[in-house]
């Protein structure tokens, strides 16, 4: 270890020490905390950052996330848990994003949807091009959600009838649309070999992660 020693002060110059009466500049005093609260701010982002990357969004860290884009832009996404469940809801291109949600209406098929017990029984079984619902939005735009995936339902998120608004405001997460399962775990990933993953589309759509 090198060990640097301090050079005594040349005639002249002055060291850097609180006034004799012990009262300090208020400019003085307004620069240092302009000085100390951008370093703690960028401290504060970098850890962040860090932390983001260690821990990732739950959806990342439990999901393989597929996508269905479209030419009209009305894509959705598909996520895939390891269990065999599918997450299905609109991506975040959707125009229902932009547009804004004020109504969403689920299809008969949705309605008569049953299901009882643990094991979710007596679920319909839909195809990729089944509805699940019409979104309304404040342009007077509707928008038509497709299942996109051959499974059963087992789960319809009642939040976006009752607020809308979760459809733009967190449509990747919170407001998905619908949960779908397959009898056999290990044929979800068949379920998605048409899709999209997650990184082509990105980038396809010219976004960044």
């Amino acid at each position: 270890l090198k060990f640097v020693h301090a050079m005594p002060l040349s005639q002249g110059e002055n060291e850097t020490s609180p006034p004799a009466d012990g009262k300090v500049n208020a400019n003085d005093a307004a620069g240092s905390e302009q000085q100390i609260e951008p370093a703690a701010k960028r401290a504060r982002l970098q850890t962040e950052g860090r932390f983001s990357k260690l821990f990732p969004p739950v959806v990342d860290r439990y999901f393989f996330r597929h996508y269905d884009p479209r030419d009209d832009r009305q894509d959705q996404f598909v996520n895939r848990h390891s269990n065999g469940l599918l997450v299905v809801g609109l991506a975040s291109t959707h125009p229902v994003v932009t547009e804004k949600a004020v109504k969403v209406e689920t299809s008969k098929i949705v309605k008569e949807n049953q299901i009882s017990g643990k094991r979710k029984k007596g679920g319909t079984w839909f195809n990729g091009k089944s509805i699940l619902c019409t979104v309304t939005t404040q342009s007077g735009s509707s928008y038509q959600v497709r299942c996109g995936v051959n499974a059963q339902l087992i789960e319809f998120n009642e939040q976006i009838v009752t607020n809308p608004g979760l459809l733009d405001r967190d449509p990747e997460a919170e407001g998905f649309v619908a949960i779908f399962q397959v009898k056999d775990p290990t044929q979800a990933p068949v379920q998605c070999r048409k899709l999209m993953p997650r990184k082509d589309f990105l980038q396809l759509r010219s976004l960044e992660e």
